[in-house]
């Protein structure tokens, strides 16, 4: 019988009944808003087929601090209007602006990836709250796999690159991936929807934008099939590594070995250069999420070691939280010793509280809970203060900063809490270390 949905309806429902069919009951999704075109949709999409899936649906959204304030006033009231509209429970979190330029310029990293890594962030701290099994919806269409494809394929990333960006994974789903950004947009228009347009996409800042704007419009007038021509690459190149992958695990087969795995130092020199790399990448999910670490991209080139192995026992390589040494007739990769188990910058307000991962934490209040002891006073701030900034573990404690000034070494279970004091004819906040909660 022939579907009686419009088409970009039906593509969808047949793309999110595939990404969801692995993913146990009971199931929330947690769709991450921009207030622009493609989550909007994605948004409306999911919350129709909630019923027929048997999921429960909410929404994230994140204010960078990174536009003109109006522009993110603008982007907030439509992302609020939207949760308003559908009856979504929103989670919002802001950043207060310069935050993300001070922790992109601090890691050597650019504001986009400041930002995604921040918006992972986030969804995963709300994931730790829920019970059930949570998976994140993201609004990638077939528009960003492309330009994606050909960043990774000037930007030197490798065959792995090419497999683009993920369908789904243990975590999430992109249930728009496969379908055209003007199909989207015409939907959204369709169905009435109020979405923000992000002014920002037609300048040349970010290289995404370049891409889009400048080098797909060229590409495409020389090469008008390019798009196709990309995806089944991409298409073709996923099953091939998958396959190889498989190939490799019988050649060169990783034991576990205490926390980390090892394998024949002979088979692994037999393997050619994008073997070794794979073979690697094959395993560091599973190892460095059992240091405590989330994975992050890494760069094609930080594999380059691998190319050339000598005999004696010496380090190949280090970094991204793993290490892969030879001793003797054996290749061990393991997680890095004496790294913290994870590097990050958390930005803490009084009405945006930020929990650490694995309960107990660190908690901001606004004034000190009822039965606890006042502690010390680290800090005195200004009545308008900025914020803190908070990077750790290292050496077993959190490092709190404040304005770039070091604040003090907090732990897990300990409380930092802002309380007004008394001094003549003016109240002071000051910074206050409680005692480790019981």
């Amino acid at each position: 019988m022939r579907s009686t949905r419009p088409d970009i309806e039906s593509i969808f429902h047949e793309k999110l009944e595939e990404q969801l069919e692995d993913f146990p009951r009971p199931l929330t999704i947690m769709v991450s808003l921009s207030g622009g075109p493609d989550s909007s949709v994605l948004a409306y999409l999911l919350d129709q087929c909630k019923k027929e899936f048997s999921y429960s649906l909410e929404a994230a959204y994140i204010s960078h601090g990174i536009r003109p304030e109006r522009v993110q006033i603008e982007e907030e009231e439509q992302v609020l209007a939207l949760g308003k509209f559908l009856g979504l429970p929103l989670h919002v979190k802001r950043f207060d602006p310069g935050f993300l330029d001070f922790f992109a310029k601090k890691k050597k990293i650019g504001l986009e990836a400041a930002a995604r890594l921040y918006r992972y962030h986030f969804l995963e701290k709300l994931k730790l709250r829920r019970e059930g099994h949570v998976v994140f919806a993201l609004g990638h269409n077939r528009n960003d796999q492309v330009e994606t494809l050909v960043m990774r394929f000037f930007g030197a990333s490798g065959l792995e690159g090419l497999k683009g960006i993920p369908e789904k994974s243990s975590r999430l789903i992109r249930p728009l991936i496969g379908i055209d950004r003007l199909l989207i947009e015409d939907y959204a228009s369709r169905r009435q929807l109020e979405v923000h347009r992000d002014l920002s996409n037609a300048g040349n800042t970010y290289l995404r934008n370049r891409v889009r704007n400048t080098l797909l419009d060229e590409i495409q007038r020389v090469f008008p099939a390019y798009a196709q021509g990309l995806c089944r690459l991409k298409e073709e190149t996923f099953l091939v590594l998958e396959h190889y992958s498989r190939l490799l695990e019988e050649v060169c087969p990783w034991q576990r070995e205490g926390g980390g795995f090892s394998c024949s130092a002979f088979a692994f020199e037999q393997l050619p250069f994008p073997g070794r790399r794979i073979l690697c990448l094959k395993v560091l999910p599973e190892l460095v999420s059992s240091g405590g670490r989330q994975i992050k991209r890494i760069p094609a080139s930080f594999f380059n070691p691998l190319k050339n192995i000598r005999k004696k026992n010496y380090c190949l390589l280090k970094g991204h939280g793993m290490e892969i040494r030879r001793r003797n007739d054996r290749i061990f990769m393991e997680p890095c010793k004496g790294r913290p188990a994870e590097r990050i910058y958390f930005h803490l307000t009084k009405d945006c509280p930020f929990y650490f991962p694995g309960g107990g934490g660190l908690f901001l209040f606004s004034e000190l809970p009822e039965g606890f002891e006042e502690g010390r006073a680290c800090l005195g701030l200004p009545a308008q203060w900025e914020g803190l900034v908070i990077t750790g573990p290292k050496s077993g404690g959190y490092q709190v900063y404040c304005e770039g000034h070091w604040v003090c070494t907090a732990h897990p279970g300990e409380r930092l809490v802002f309380r007004d004091f008394s001094g003549g004819d003016e109240k002071k906040q000051y910074l206050v270390l409680d005692k480790p909660v019981d």
